[in-house]
Parts: C-alpha cells; structure tokens; sequence
C-alpha cells in the first residue's frame, strides 16, 4: 500500500521531523522503523489490517488506525488514515516506552485529518 506523510501549509513534515529526532538518539530505531516502513508499500489493505494497523476505538470522526511498529526498546506508533485511493496517509509519530496514548496525541492526529479531508476521501 501507498504511503504519504502529511505537509503543514509551510511544507513542513512533522512525521519526517519525529523520525528524523529519533534517528538522531537512536540509529537503530531510526533504522527499523524505516526498514518496517518500507514493508508496507508491499502488503495490501487487508494484509494491513491484520499485521500493522489498529483503528482507534471510541469517538473516532476521521477513521484514525495506529500503524504499529516494534522498535529496539521502544514502541512506535503511527496515526494514520486511508483515502478512498488506497493510499496511507502518515499524520502523527509517537515514540513510546510502556503501553497507552495520550489523548494529546489523538488530538493531534484528529486535527492533522481534519485539514487532509479538505483535500482527499477517507475509506
């Protein structure tokens, strides 16, 4: 499946920035989250949803999925949407130790896919 990584208006790339940071104090998370990245462009939709993608649960308006990676010693996860075209769109990067969202993030993610929707169809 296709991927994107969501622009601000100014052009900027904030999940490229987090990864970017990321590489920085870990190679090697930096590395696999590439490498696991790169993995998705060949597994279809339905493959997707059984191996990486999680739909948030509860109020969820933009049809946000977590797309989830194992990282050495971390956890990282994705906030992520799917237009109509098959194409994953990458919103918002969380780099975690223990399990739980803050509903910080979600917020972020929801407000990410308000502007997209402006410009593209969800599933």
């Amino acid at each position: 499946m296709e991927y994107s990584f969501w622009q601000t208006r100014q052009g900027g790339t904030p999940v490229l920035d987090d990864l970017q940071a990321v590489a920085q104090a870990d190679a090697n998370s930096g590395k696999s989250y590439w490498l696991q990245l790169s993995k998705v462009e060949k597994y279809t939709y339905q493959q997707l949803i059984r191996k990486l993608l999680k739909k948030l649960k509860g109020k969820n308006p933009y049809k946000l999925f977590e797309l989830r990676f194992a990282l050495p010693r971390k956890i990282a996860r994705t906030f992520c949407v799917i237009s109509r075209d098959s194409k994953l769109w990458l919103l918002h990067l969380v780099i975690k130790k223990k399990d739980g969202t803050k509903r910080s993030d979600i917020k972020i993610a929801e407000e990410r896919a308000k502007i997209l929707e402006q410009t593209i169809h969800y599933l």
